[in-house]
């Protein structure tokens, strides 16, 4: 906070080969950021459920430190039941006590593919 930064990112695909955030360096960065007050980042490239685990992890452990979840953990709007356990998964994260906002950057985006995704769908008898 003294050099002006406001949060951390958690990127999985950054820690070194065959490791998870939930090594020795990634909790005591995790609760470090508790602590200072500074909320972490996940930035899920490639989906949210790969690292979901870990983030429930770390979120169990230590719960005051306040997780961001970056652009919706990459989670697309349910067309399919990857894409709905993925949805519902990233809703399931509300559970934790700490506030898990999400990153609102691709709300605009979210909002505009959600009525067509729901017009593509196969009307339910």
């Amino acid at each position: 906070m003294k050099e002006g930064y406001r949060a951390v990112r958690f990127n999985p695909y950054l820690w070194p080969s065959g490791q998870q955030m939930t090594n020795e360096i990634g909790k005591a960065m995790f609760a470090k950021s508790g602590e200072l007050g500074i909320p972490v980042g996940f930035m899920c490239f490639k989906g949210l459920l790969p690292h979901l685990a870990d983030i429930e992890q770390l979120c169990t452990q230590f719960p005051t430190t306040t997780v961001i979840i970056d652009h919706f953990g990459f989670c697309k709007p349910p067309m399919n039941a990857l894409e709905s356990e993925s949805w519902n998964r990233l809703l399931g994260l509300s559970k934790f006590p700490q506030h898990l906002p999400l990153e609102y950057q691709q709300l605009d985006d979210l909002i505009e593919l959600l009525p067509v995704a729901m017009d593509e769908q196969e009307p339910q008898d």
